[in-house]
């Protein structure tokens, strides 16, 4: 059995970025075109780093019309709104909004 990594702050550091998006953008391809046989993506847009990130990987990989950002605010964030709506509109892409909280 091969030995195990240790965890540390080092599996964090990245040596080569734009080859690991690659390598990310051509399985999702792969797995969303020819394995689930899908036309594209629906990302979920919290407006955090997270979320926007996977946005900017579904883009690069499937292309900006065959991408749904849906934003999943709350009730108090019509900055992040604003600024996830600003940020569609740089990434082409479509939007839907859902808004998740309870009314109070």
């Amino acid at each position: 059995m091969p030995e195990k990594k240790k965890f540390t702050k080092d599996v964090l550091k990245i040596k080569e970025p734009e080859v690991l998006v690659d390598s990310i953008c051509n399985k999702l391809r792969e797995d969303i075109f020819h394995r689930f046989r899908r036309r594209g993506a629906v990302v979920g847009i919290s407006g955090g780093i997270d979320s926007s990130v996977t946005l900017a990987i579904a883009v690069r990989a499937f292309g900006a019309e065959k991408v749904l950002g849906v934003l999943l605010p709350e009730h108090d964030s019509s900055l992040t709104v604003k600024i996830l709506h600003w940020n569609s509109r740089i990434l082409l892409i479509r939007l839907l909004l859902k808004k998740i909280s309870a009314k109070h």
